[in-house]
């Protein structure tokens, strides 16, 4: 996805990152829901909630504040016309539906000089975080009737997703309905017999296999694809292939299970968060920046995400003191959105207007 958004050419759908993103997080989470259901002591919905809002909120309400700041400092004719809105969207992670509603394109010229476009990803997930425990919790049994109730959930929304995207692409493209089969495909894995698995002589194969399936995604896919639908197929397929090898001790797995890998992973999400809006306002005060510049900004803003991780992201993760009362992380991360979505607004261009 960064390299995407940075401008290499032979990635030219390396947009489907997040679609790789989304299968692994319905993984992890339907993983985490089967582990409690099946253990003696099931975690509570407030407990889970809260520590999706102690994972993802503080980085990202900092984010935003920074870009509320980057575009108030920027001339007036280099400013994004619809930051503000995008921005208090965003913070209550629903700048997908923003988008929507005023029938945005990803791909469009003016919609991309947006510092808070990357976000949408960000509300599909917290969408996903807010629905998915709800929806699994009317499912009775365990492994086996969740794994035929979240089946019928990714056949009826891939049916969607195929359906909506020549007739609506903005809607098909940012909507959690169409997107919710992506993350379905990766609940169906969590929901496998234990120790379902390909054979063992053949695993390295499957995963090469998946890996190959989503290199070439980024790299046949493009701007012109209708995304999601059908083209979608292939990254998700080819991610699934790799999540099912994943206790495999081949090459790939190895590689992707090793040091520098899991540092990178560690920093994944601040880098996400950071780098798409250096990459718009460094390109707003210079446009026309080439590869290597761009290249370097990706960079900077690695190194932002590293220091947001030790100062931001980790002390609340493990605060004790919030871990032990998830209601009072749940209250103030509500606080914390009201907050930053008046920050926003009163930085915004036309605040002046109602002084």
């Amino acid at each position: 996805m960064i390299l995407f958004h940075v401008g290499v050419p032979a990635v030219s759908g390396g947009f489907v990152g997040v679609d790789v993103f989304f299968v692994i997080s319905g993984f992890l989470i339907t993983g985490f829901i089967v582990a409690a259901r099946e253990s003696d002591e099931p975690a509570s919905l407030t407990d889970f909630y809260a520590r999706r809002v102690r994972r993802l909120l503080p980085a990202g309400l900092v984010v935003l504040i920074a870009c509320a700041i980057a575009n108030l400092a920027l001339a007036p004719d280099q400013r994004h016309a619809s930051f503000t809105a995008a921005a208090m969207a965003a913070a209550g992670y629903a700048s997908n539906l923003q988008f929507i509603a005023e029938s945005f394109s990803y791909f469009d010229a003016e919609v991309a000089r947006n510092p808070v476009l990357h976000t949408w990803s960000l509300g599909v997930e917290a969408q996903f975080y807010l629905l998915w425990p709800l929806l699994l919790a009317v499912v009775p049994g365990r492994r086996t009737g969740l794994c035929a109730a979240i089946t019928v959930v990714m056949i009826l929304s891939f049916a969607a997703s195929v359906q909506l995207t020549p007739v609506n692409p903005p809607a098909a493209f940012f909507s959690l309905p169409t997107r919710l089969w992506e993350f379905a495909v990766g609940g169906v894995l969590a929901t496998l017999p234990r120790g379902f698995a390909p054979p063992r002589v053949i695993r390295s194969a499957v995963a090469v296999l998946g890996l190959g399936s989503i290199a070439l995604a980024a790299i046949m896919l493009s701007r012109d694809t209708l995304y999601p639908g059908w083209a979608a197929l292939l990254p998700v397929t080819g991610t699934s292939l790799i999540v099912l090898t994943v206790a495999d001790t081949g090459l790939i797995n190895r590689g992707l299970a090793s040091r520098p890998m899991q540092a990178l992973g560690k920093l994944s999400y601040g880098w996400y968060l950071w780098h798409w809006p250096i990459l718009i306002f460094a390109n707003a005060a210079a446009p026309d920046l080439g590869l290597p510049a761009r290249t370097a900004l990706a960079l900077v803003a690695l190194g932002l995400a590293a220091v947001s991780l030790r100062v931001i992201e980790m002390p609340i993760r493990r605060s004790r003191a919030l871990a032990s009362r998830p209601g009072l992380t749940l209250v103030l991360g509500a606080a914390a959105v009201g907050v930053t979505m008046l920050l926003i607004l009163l930085m915004s261009p036309e605040a002046g207007r109602y002084a």
